[in-house]
């Protein structure tokens, strides 16, 4: 306790934790923005010297003349080591940081705890072999520099023995397998040491030294990172033939943050001189760059960024927040104009997406509502440029599934299903398969989901702000089952709610209501700007961790209005901020598909991490010759950054994002053996 006392009086911040929202709102506004710097720290302060740390056990030196003869032709599984001292990303914030960048990009990886639950003694024998002999992992990564846990006399150890240390070490050294530490104290075996406290400064800036490490990461060149919010070690090299610097401070000039150690035994490590986390944009921007190192820029999985956004309720009108009048509001053929002259002139070119859409879920009684649909310039206007969106059904005439029978819900469902073929005479734009239920509802009731199947409804969103339907990791959707929701088999995909709500169509609303949720958790009230900073350094930050759930608006958010003399709506500026807070560090195109796709991306993802896949390298004569992967079912598995000869293999097929290629392997039980158009050399 006296340690995490410490560590806030260090940073200086302390912050209450937001209260819950009403309509099912995110938690999490002014968390990411405002992050409480009392979990980024997982090292003791820098006046707190550990008894063993100058040693640096993690990164011994071999003496030259006792390396042991050069190992050239090994095998190795295309697998992730992650140490931690604890499981408590308090303690080990980078825990978080780490298994957030390997879930996302679909990296396999075993998480090793090296403490026992709840206790303070250790717990864990190291082993790293194959019962064959082969290596079981080709990278390996430390939540920290010494792996530091506090035993049960309060005194801070590292949770690997001196022992286990060397074996560590002597699997690197062996297989030429690297390491990245997200958190290290420098010491002179790093061919480092610390500033003295005189020169030390909290920076509030990163760079990155040269460019040569940003190949296929999407990360810009001469990129300025903000790390005001974590702790920090400024250091300084004073052995230039183990340290090479990557990562600079601010100040001092040219103060180091990171760094690339090599050995005399030819072992790599990259280490970090300050504290990562999910809430630091520096943490999620470095993270593919780290993993790029690591593997030598080939890795199961695949990094992709999407941005799909989701306007519910079109068709009909919303009654608007207001604190002194009652009144509603239907978005116009105008304010549908505006978006897409947007969309061509800002949008498109921003996100290197010719294909950028946003997809609106439709209600086709609210056509009536406004003359019918010879008359309701609206559905007019929708259908002379339908292929300007993508169009998913969200029933006919928004009924609350929660309480409907199978006959109504069968009955709601098909009418919206005949105004779709009416409207969209195409599946290019239109997914048959998908559904937005009104409000979310109907997802715990039988009766509504007997009435999807019938309608040959699959897929259906979910909204992460309630427990009950956040997947059990990211980028995977979740099934309904018989116990838990009354029917087996329909696929949930997570979708965020925003900060933007479905009841506002102007500033004005959107400021009233912000700050009725959050003037007393701010001390003060919010202007429009810092809402939309918030948002936009959250949303990018789920961007920037490839995490790929859609975003939920509502057909008020599409009015148009002049802000700074030019026409936009609240969609419109979200999209702006978001795409270009995320321009300012990362190249990467951004994806954007329709519902029934999106949905296809899951079920990918899903089946990949069900079907007992294994990928193996075979290094011959010091050089990655060939990969052989194999699964105990059926699914598609993705390799990235490796080019393989696939010409007379119909199950082998070939993708380029930005510029990285990735291989998709059709697996049907069998294994294959890809054999890499150029050998990747291991040093």
């Amino acid at each position: 306790m006296k340690f995490v006392l410490l560590l806030l009086l260090i940073t200086g911040n302390l912050l209450a934790a937001p209260k819950t929202c009403k309509h099912g709102l995110p938690t999490r506004v002014g968390t990411d923005a405002l992050t409480n710097v009392s979990t980024l720290n997982a090292l003791p302060p820098l006046n707190y010297k550990l008894p063993y740390i100058h040693k640096n056990r993690s990164s011994s030196n071999y003496n030259v003349d006792d390396i042991p003869s050069e190992i050239r032709n090994f095998q190795l599984d295309l697998k992730i080591l992650f140490l931690s001292a604890t499981q408590d990303p308090k303690i080990e914030p980078s825990i978080k940081t780490a298994l957030q960048t390997l879930s996302n990009m679909g990296i396999p990886y075993d998480h090793i705890v090296l403490t026992k639950e709840h206790k303070k003694d250790l717990a864990f024998n190291l082993n790293l072999y194959n019962s064959d002999g082969t290596g079981k992992y080709y990278g390996i990564i430390t939540s920290t520099g010494q792996l530091v846990y506090q035993d049960r006399n309060g005194i801070y150890r590292s949770a690997l023995t001196d022992e286990q240390w060397g074996t560590l070490n002597e699997y690197e050294r062996k297989f030429k397998v690297r390491r990245v530490s997200l958190y290290t104290y420098p010491t002179p075996s790093l061919g480092v040491r610390i500033l003295d406290k005189s020169d030390f400064v909290q920076n509030g800036e990163l760079t990155i030294v040269g460019n040569d490490l940003q190949l296929n990461t999407g990360i810009k060149n001469n990129v300025i990172l903000p790390v005001s919010s974590v702790l920090q070690y400024p250091a300084k090299i004073v052995n230039q033939k183990i340290a090479k610097p990557i990562f600079n401070f601010g100040q001092p000039v040219n103060s180091v943050a990171g760094i690339i150690a090599s050995f005399n035994d030819k072992r790599e490590q990259m280490h970090f001189f300050f504290a990562q986390s999910i809430y630091s944009k520096a943490s999620i921007v470095l993270a593919p760059l780290w993993i790029q190192w690591l593997t030598r820029g080939i890795y199961v999985g695949k990094k992709r960024v999407y941005l799909n956004i989701q306007i519910d309720d079109m068709f009909l009108s919303t009654d608007l927040w207001s604190l002194e009048k009652n009144e509603s509001y239907r978005v116009t053929k105008d304010d549908l104009k505006e978006f897409i002259d947007h969309e061509k002139s800002f949008l498109r070119p921003a996100t290197l997406n010719d294909d950028f859409r946003i997809e609106l879920a439709f209600n086709g009684q609210g056509t009536h509502y406004f003359g019918g649909q010879k008359k309701d310039q609206l559905y007019i206007f929708s259908k002379e440029n339908i292929e300007e969106f993508y169009w998913v059904s969200h029933t006919y005439s928004h009924p609350d599934l929660d309480k409907t029978n199978y006959t109504d819900a069968v009955s709601d469902i098909e009418n919206n299903e005949q105004l779709a073929k009416k409207l969209v005479d195409s599946d290019k734009y239109y997914s048959p398969l998908s559904m937005v239920t009104p409000k979310i509802s109907g997802l715990f009731n039988a009766n509504a989901l007997n009435a999807l199947v019938t309608q040959n409804k699959l897929y259906v969103v979910g909204d992460t702000s309630r427990p009950e339907l956040i997947p059990t990791q990211p980028n995977v959707g979740r099934y309904t089952t018989q116990s838990f929701n009354g029917l087996d088999g329909i696929l949930i995909i997570p979708r965020n709610p925003t900060e933007i709500y479905y009841n506002v169509s102007v500033p004005e609303e959107l400021i009233s209501e912000y700050n009725h949720f959050y003037s007393d958790f701010f001390k003060r009230s919010s202007t429009f700007n810092e809402i939309y900073e918030r948002e936009s350094d959250r949303v990018s930050n789920n961007l920037l961790s490839f995490n790929n759930s859609p975003y939920m608006f509502h057909q008020t958010n599409l009015r148009k209005f002049n802000l700074d003399g030019m026409p936009t709506s609240l969609v419109s500026h979200w999209a702006d901020r978001v795409v270009s807070e995320l321009r300012k560090y990362s190249d990467l195109p951004i994806l954007n598909v329709k519902m029934d796709d999106l949905a296809k991306v899951y079920l990918e993802r899903m089946s990949f991490e069900n079907c007992g896949f294994r990928a193996k390298m075979i290094v011959e004569n010091n050089a990655l010759e060939k990969i052989e992967v194999d699964s105990l079912n059926n699914c598609v598995a993705s390799i990235s950054g490796i080019d393989v000869h696939s010409t007379f293999n119909p199950n082998i097929s070939e993708e380029v994002y930005g510029t990285e290629k990735s291989v998709n392997i059709d697996l049907k039980g069998k294994p294959t053996t890809l054999n890499l158009v150029t050998p990747v050399l291991m040093y």
